[in-house]
């Protein structure tokens, strides 16, 4: 079981006076299997361009929609959040997003190596989205 797909947008905020930065993607993904994908969890893996690969802290789907609300520098929030238990129908091409805060600067980020998206599935498979 697994999804195919990208990343199509990278927004990241850092606030003044603040160490962490928060990283929202939007993102597509197939599921080209003839079975439902259940998702249990997702988490984004930042590979800095020096150092070892980072996990975030998920933001989950209701503070998402708070930071939206009154961070208008983000933009606007074009996708919904994908999350635990949603389901990705057989044959279905989706646009969601989904946020996490790293502990590190906006810098960081912004001179990263890599970001991907890890989807992991009930049965445990996971999925990487770059």
């Amino acid at each position: 079981m697994r999804l195919e797909g990208k990343i199509l947008k990278v927004r990241v905020f850092q606030q003044p006076g603040m160490t962490g930065s928060l990283v929202f993607v939007d993102f597509r993904v197939q599921n080209p299997s003839d079975v439902p994908f259940v998702v249990d969890s997702l988490k984004l893996v930042l590979e800095p361009a020096t150092g070892e690969a980072l996990e975030a802290s998920t933001i989950s789907k209701a503070d998402t929609a708070t930071i939206f609300q009154y961070l208008k520098l983000l933009g606007p929030k074009y996708n919904d959040v994908l999350s635990t238990r949603d389901r990705v129908s057989p044959h279905q091409t989706t646009d969601r997003m989904a946020g996490a805060r790293f502990e590190v600067p906006e810098a960081v980020v912004d001179g990263r190596k890599s970001l991907k998206l890890v989807i992991s599935e009930v049965d445990r498979s996971e999925e990487h989205t770059s």
